[in-house]
């Protein structure tokens, strides 16, 4: 369902029913997350549609009914990996600075500290992850957002939905 690339060359590829499996590039070992890591709770998640690392080299997580999921992950020893923290942002209200929906399918980082959520009948919203609110883009695209594309060229963030492509200027 998704497939990134972390800071270290590593690949992270979310699963459809089943969350995601880590690929250890300098090994090629594979891992599933959470049964091969190193954590002291029980995390659970289904599918995972997209998958961002961010700046700071944490990994934030859309999902299907699981709403966003973010993992910050060290490595503790040859192909062994330890959880040291997780938050989960799920949707509780239908107020702005929320999260929408629970069906996230897109995840991009405009910036340290801001992301930019795309979701199924929640549109297009962004995420400070500083103070964990949110807001959204723009009202008129409150469809299914499919993909995120942020244009560093332009400063432009294109938006796929169930109903056509859309460009927004970031300026």
């Amino acid at each position: 369902m998704a497939i990134t690339k972390d800071i270290k060359d590593n690949y992270w590829i979310g699963l459809d029913g089943e969350g995601i499996d880590f690929l250890e590039r300098e090994s090629g070992n594979i891992l599933h997350f959470p049964d091969d890591f190193t954590n002291d709770v029980d995390l659970s998640f289904k599918s995972v549609y997209s998958i961002c690392v961010d700046s700071y080299g944490d990994i934030w997580l859309g999902t299907s009914g699981y709403g966003i999921i973010k993992l910050s992950i060290t490595k503790i020893g040859a192909g062994k990996y330890r959880l040291n923290n997780f938050e989960q942002i799920i949707s509780t209200a239908s107020t702005e600075d929320h999260l929408k929906s629970n069906i996230v399918y897109s995840i991009v980082e405009e910036r340290p500290n801001f992301l930019w959520i795309g979701s199924r009948g929640g549109g297009v919203q962004q995420l400070n992850t500083l103070t964990k609110e949110f807001s959204n883009l723009n009202p008129q695209i409150e469809i299914d957002v499919i993909s995120l594309f942020k244009s560093t060229l332009h400063n432009e963030l294109w938006v796929g939905t169930s109903s056509g492509l859309y460009s927004v200027s970031l300026n």
